[in-house]
Protein backbone atom coordinates (compact mmCIF):
# COMPACT_ATOMS: atom_id res chain seq x y z
CA UNK A 1 0.00 0.00 0.00
CA UNK A 2 1.33 3.47 -0.93
CA UNK A 3 2.07 5.71 2.02
CA UNK A 4 0.13 8.96 2.21
CA UNK A 5 3.44 10.82 2.48
CA UNK A 6 4.11 10.05 -1.18
CA UNK A 7 0.77 11.17 -2.60
CA UNK A 8 -1.01 14.55 -2.70
CA UNK A 9 -2.96 15.53 0.41
CA UNK A 10 -6.16 15.63 -1.63
CA UNK A 11 -5.65 11.99 -2.57
CA UNK A 12 -5.07 11.03 1.07
CA UNK A 13 -8.35 12.57 2.10
CA UNK A 14 -10.18 10.21 -0.24
CA UNK A 15 -8.83 7.14 1.56
CA UNK A 16 -11.05 6.28 4.51
CA UNK A 17 -9.76 4.17 7.41
CA UNK A 18 -12.38 1.54 6.61
CA UNK A 19 -11.21 1.33 3.00
CA UNK A 20 -7.60 0.90 4.11
CA UNK A 21 -8.61 -1.70 6.66
CA UNK A 22 -10.50 -3.71 4.05
CA UNK A 23 -7.60 -3.54 1.59
CA UNK A 24 -5.13 -4.70 4.25
CA UNK A 25 -7.48 -7.47 5.32
CA UNK A 26 -7.83 -8.97 1.86
CA UNK A 27 -4.09 -8.63 1.27
CA UNK A 28 -3.02 -10.42 4.43
CA UNK A 29 -5.49 -13.29 3.98
CA UNK A 30 -3.27 -14.46 1.12
CA UNK A 31 -0.71 -15.36 3.77
CA UNK A 32 -2.83 -18.37 4.76
CA UNK A 33 -0.84 -20.14 2.03
CA UNK A 34 2.47 -19.19 3.64
CA UNK A 35 4.49 -21.90 5.36
CA UNK A 36 6.78 -19.54 7.28
CA UNK A 37 5.83 -19.66 10.95
CA UNK A 38 6.59 -15.99 11.65
CA UNK A 39 4.45 -14.82 8.75
CA UNK A 40 1.57 -16.93 9.99
CA UNK A 41 1.86 -15.45 13.46
CA UNK A 42 1.78 -11.95 12.00
CA UNK A 43 -1.26 -12.92 9.96
CA UNK A 44 -3.19 -13.97 13.06
CA UNK A 45 -2.20 -10.77 14.90
CA UNK A 46 -3.24 -8.51 12.03
CA UNK A 47 -6.64 -10.17 11.64
CA UNK A 48 -7.31 -9.65 15.35
CA UNK A 49 -6.24 -6.00 15.23
CA UNK A 50 -8.21 -5.11 12.11
CA UNK A 51 -11.54 -6.15 13.69
CA UNK A 52 -13.03 -7.36 10.37
CA UNK A 53 -16.67 -6.72 9.53
CA UNK A 54 -19.31 -9.48 9.58
CA UNK A 55 -18.88 -10.09 5.83
CA UNK A 56 -15.11 -10.28 6.16
CA UNK A 57 -15.36 -12.66 9.11
CA UNK A 58 -17.38 -15.08 6.99
CA UNK A 59 -14.68 -14.96 4.32
CA UNK A 60 -11.84 -15.79 6.71
CA UNK A 61 -13.73 -18.28 8.91
CA UNK A 62 -13.19 -21.24 6.59
CA UNK A 63 -9.41 -20.67 6.56
CA UNK A 64 -9.26 -20.33 10.34
CA UNK A 65 -11.37 -23.47 10.82
CA UNK A 66 -8.99 -25.33 8.52
CA UNK A 67 -6.10 -24.20 10.71
CA UNK A 68 -8.01 -25.40 13.78
CA UNK A 69 -7.69 -28.90 12.33
CA UNK A 70 -4.01 -28.46 11.41
CA UNK A 71 -1.30 -30.84 12.58
CA UNK A 72 0.75 -27.84 13.71
CA UNK A 73 -0.16 -27.02 17.32
CA UNK A 74 0.83 -23.35 17.04
CA UNK A 75 -1.51 -22.88 14.07
CA UNK A 76 -4.32 -24.58 15.94
CA UNK A 77 -3.86 -22.50 19.09
CA UNK A 78 -3.59 -19.19 17.23
CA UNK A 79 -6.53 -19.87 14.93
CA UNK A 80 -8.71 -20.64 17.97
CA UNK A 81 -7.75 -17.37 19.64
CA UNK A 82 -8.33 -15.33 16.48
CA UNK A 83 -11.62 -16.94 15.53
CA UNK A 84 -13.03 -16.50 19.02
CA UNK A 85 -11.89 -12.86 19.01
CA UNK A 86 -13.66 -11.93 15.77
CA UNK A 87 -16.68 -14.23 15.73
CA UNK A 88 -20.23 -13.39 16.78
CA UNK A 89 -23.03 -15.48 18.27
CA UNK A 90 -24.29 -16.61 14.86
CA UNK A 91 -20.99 -18.41 14.11
CA UNK A 92 -20.35 -19.91 17.53
CA UNK A 93 -22.51 -22.93 16.81
CA UNK A 94 -20.24 -23.86 13.91
CA UNK A 95 -17.07 -23.96 16.00
CA UNK A 96 -18.41 -25.15 19.37
CA UNK A 97 -17.52 -28.80 18.69
CA UNK A 98 -13.93 -27.85 17.81
CA UNK A 99 -13.60 -25.76 20.96
CA UNK A 100 -14.91 -28.49 23.26
CA UNK A 101 -12.38 -30.92 21.82
CA UNK A 102 -9.59 -28.36 22.08
CA UNK A 103 -10.25 -27.82 25.81
CA UNK A 104 -9.06 -31.37 26.53
CA UNK A 105 -6.42 -31.49 23.78
CA UNK A 106 -3.11 -33.17 24.61
CA UNK A 107 -1.23 -30.07 23.52
CA UNK A 108 -1.06 -27.53 26.40
CA UNK A 109 -0.94 -24.52 24.08
CA UNK A 110 -4.07 -25.66 22.26
CA UNK A 111 -5.94 -26.42 25.48
CA UNK A 112 -4.96 -23.07 27.00
CA UNK A 113 -6.01 -21.23 23.83
CA UNK A 114 -9.45 -22.85 24.00
CA UNK A 115 -9.84 -22.09 27.71
CA UNK A 116 -8.81 -18.45 27.33
CA UNK A 117 -11.20 -18.18 24.40
CA UNK A 118 -13.90 -19.59 26.66
CA UNK A 119 -13.27 -16.73 29.11
CA UNK A 120 -13.74 -14.26 26.26
CA UNK A 121 -16.87 -16.02 24.99
CA UNK A 122 -18.46 -15.92 28.46
CA UNK A 123 -19.19 -12.25 27.70
CA UNK A 124 -20.64 -13.07 24.29
CA UNK A 125 -22.61 -16.27 24.85
CA UNK A 126 -22.22 -17.77 28.34
CA UNK A 127 -24.76 -20.53 27.70
CA UNK A 128 -22.54 -22.15 25.07
CA UNK A 129 -19.49 -22.06 27.34
CA UNK A 130 -21.46 -23.59 30.23
CA UNK A 131 -22.03 -26.65 28.03
CA UNK A 132 -18.29 -27.32 28.22
CA UNK A 133 -18.31 -27.75 32.00
CA UNK A 134 -17.30 -31.43 31.98
CA UNK A 135 -14.40 -30.79 29.57
CA UNK A 136 -13.21 -27.79 31.57
CA UNK A 137 -13.40 -29.87 34.77
CA UNK A 138 -11.18 -32.46 33.10
CA UNK A 139 -8.73 -29.76 32.04
CA UNK A 140 -8.52 -28.57 35.65
CA UNK A 141 -6.77 -31.86 36.43
CA UNK A 142 -4.13 -31.28 33.75
CA UNK A 143 -0.48 -31.73 34.63
CA UNK A 144 0.34 -28.53 32.77
CA UNK A 145 0.34 -25.54 35.18
CA UNK A 146 -1.00 -23.01 32.67
CA UNK A 147 -3.83 -25.27 31.51
CA UNK A 148 -4.76 -25.92 35.13
CA UNK A 149 -4.79 -22.19 35.90
CA UNK A 150 -6.96 -21.29 32.91
CA UNK A 151 -9.35 -24.18 33.55
CA UNK A 152 -9.95 -23.25 37.21
CA UNK A 153 -10.46 -19.61 36.23
CA UNK A 154 -13.00 -20.57 33.57
CA UNK A 155 -14.82 -22.94 35.94
CA UNK A 156 -15.15 -20.11 38.43
CA UNK A 157 -16.59 -17.87 35.71
CA UNK A 158 -19.09 -20.56 34.71
CA UNK A 159 -20.29 -21.04 38.30
CA UNK A 160 -19.94 -17.47 39.57
CA UNK A 161 -23.68 -16.85 39.89
CA UNK A 162 -24.15 -19.94 42.07
CA UNK A 163 -22.50 -19.35 45.45
CA UNK A 164 -22.86 -22.99 46.54
CA UNK A 165 -21.32 -24.25 43.30
CA UNK A 166 -18.40 -21.84 43.70
CA UNK A 167 -17.87 -23.04 47.26
CA UNK A 168 -17.81 -26.68 46.13
CA UNK A 169 -15.38 -25.82 43.34
CA UNK A 170 -12.96 -24.01 45.62
CA UNK A 171 -13.09 -26.70 48.31
CA UNK A 172 -12.53 -29.41 45.70
CA UNK A 173 -9.53 -27.58 44.26
CA UNK A 174 -8.05 -26.95 47.72
CA UNK A 175 -8.19 -30.68 48.45
CA UNK A 176 -6.74 -31.58 45.05
CA UNK A 177 -3.13 -31.57 43.91
CA UNK A 178 -2.91 -28.12 42.33
CA UNK A 179 0.54 -27.64 40.80
CA UNK A 180 0.21 -24.25 39.21
CA UNK A 181 1.35 -21.31 41.39
CA UNK A 182 -0.94 -19.05 39.38
CA UNK A 183 -3.87 -21.37 40.04
CA UNK A 184 -3.04 -21.44 43.76
CA UNK A 185 -2.93 -17.63 43.85
CA UNK A 186 -6.34 -17.61 42.20
CA UNK A 187 -7.67 -20.07 44.79
CA UNK A 188 -6.29 -17.86 47.55
CA UNK A 189 -8.38 -14.96 46.22
CA UNK A 190 -11.45 -17.15 45.89
CA UNK A 191 -10.96 -18.49 49.43
CA UNK A 192 -10.70 -15.02 50.92
CA UNK A 193 -13.95 -14.09 49.17
CA UNK A 194 -15.70 -17.20 50.52
CA UNK A 195 -14.52 -16.44 54.06
CA UNK A 196 -16.75 -13.36 54.05
CA UNK A 197 -19.85 -15.57 54.08
CA UNK A 198 -18.98 -18.95 55.62
CA UNK A 199 -18.38 -20.23 59.13
CA UNK A 200 -17.72 -23.56 60.79
CA UNK A 201 -15.91 -26.44 59.07
CA UNK A 202 -15.68 -24.81 55.65
CA UNK A 203 -14.15 -21.69 57.17
CA UNK A 204 -11.55 -23.85 58.92
CA UNK A 205 -10.63 -25.40 55.57
CA UNK A 206 -10.16 -22.00 53.97
CA UNK A 207 -8.06 -20.69 56.87
CA UNK A 208 -5.99 -23.86 56.85
CA UNK A 209 -5.38 -23.46 53.12
CA UNK A 210 -4.24 -19.85 53.54
CA UNK A 211 -1.90 -20.80 56.38
CA UNK A 212 -0.42 -23.66 54.33
CA UNK A 213 0.18 -21.29 51.42
CA UNK A 214 2.28 -19.10 53.73
CA UNK A 215 4.84 -21.92 53.67
CA UNK A 216 4.65 -22.58 49.93
CA UNK A 217 7.90 -22.83 47.96
CA UNK A 218 6.71 -20.20 45.49
CA UNK A 219 7.30 -16.63 46.65
CA UNK A 220 4.36 -15.47 44.55
CA UNK A 221 2.02 -17.79 46.46
CA UNK A 222 3.45 -16.76 49.84
CA UNK A 223 3.02 -13.08 49.04
CA UNK A 224 -0.59 -13.52 47.87
CA UNK A 225 -1.44 -15.68 50.90
CA UNK A 226 0.07 -13.15 53.32
CA UNK A 227 -1.86 -10.30 51.72
CA UNK A 228 -5.21 -12.10 51.82
CA UNK A 229 -4.61 -13.64 55.25
CA UNK A 230 -4.04 -10.13 56.64
CA UNK A 231 -7.38 -9.04 55.15
CA UNK A 232 -9.48 -11.86 56.60
CA UNK A 233 -7.93 -12.36 60.05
Amino acid sequence: MVSCSFVPRSACSDISPKTESTEVFFSVTKLFHATDGNLRRLLYLIIKEIHPSADEVIIVTSSLMKDMSSKVDVYRANSIRVLCSITDSSLLGQIERFLKQAVVDKSPIVASAALVSGLRLMKLNPEIVRRWSSEVQEAASSEDPMVQFHAITLLHQIKQNDRLAVSKLVLHCIRSNIRSPLAICTLIRYSSEMLQDVTGTDADVYYGFLEACLRHKSEMVVFEAAKKYRDVV
